[in-house]
């Protein structure tokens, strides 16, 4: 990844004349690490309690049945 953002990407945007800005990643940052801990945690428990920001709640992380129906092909 770092090949590909670093190097190839940059050098794709300046032969473009594109700006590109290289976001730096999560990396090791405490509150990263910890997210990533509860999301293993919560898994891992099979609590249901799943925390969320916002006023919609979290979304399910496993599709129901209904979810994803396939789509239609046109008639030809």
């Amino acid at each position: 990844v770092l090949f590909d953002l670093d190097t190839e990407a940059a050098d794709c945007c300046r032969e473009l004349g594109v700006n590109y800005h290289r976001a730096a990643s999560p990396g090791t940052h405490p509150r990263f690490v910890q997210m990533v801990r509860e999301l293993i945690t919560e898994r891992v428990s099979g609590s249901t309690e799943r925390p969320s920001c916002g006023s919609r709640g979290p979304s399910h992380d496993v599709c129901p049945p209904d979810c994803c129906p396939p789509g239609t092909r046109p008639r030809v």
